[in-house]
């Protein structure tokens, strides 16, 4: 399957290069996977967190998401952090524009 924006745009986005980097990480080449796509951290925290707090949330009757969402955005409200994370964005798209992902 091809990227929607390197198929109509002719560039990668910021997560082209994901799921090879997500396999990578897997089989255990923890650098190459970094280096392919640095947004693996955050597919890999959502892969093993979200299943541990679905769990979590069964077995203890508790609302951990409904927090956890609240908390999370009211953290990337603050504008400095929100920057950063779009900043961090930009520079991986380029990245992948420079490498042809």
């Amino acid at each position: 399957m091809v990227c929607p924006s390197k198929l109509l745009y002719h560039i990668p986005c910021p997560g082209c290069g994901i799921t090879r980097s997500t396999i990578l990480f897997f089989r255990g080449h923890f650098l190459e996977a970094l280096l392919l796509n640095p947004n693996v951290v955050f597919c890999v925290l959502f892969l093993f967190g979200y299943p541990a707090l679905i769990a979590c949330s069964i077995f203890t009757r508790s609302y951990i998401l409904p927090r956890l969402y609240r908390t999370l955005n009211d953290t990337i409200k603050r504008k400095p952090l929100l920057w950063m994370l779009l900043l961090f964005e930009l520079l991986v798209w380029l990245s992948n524009i420079y490498r042809g992902i």
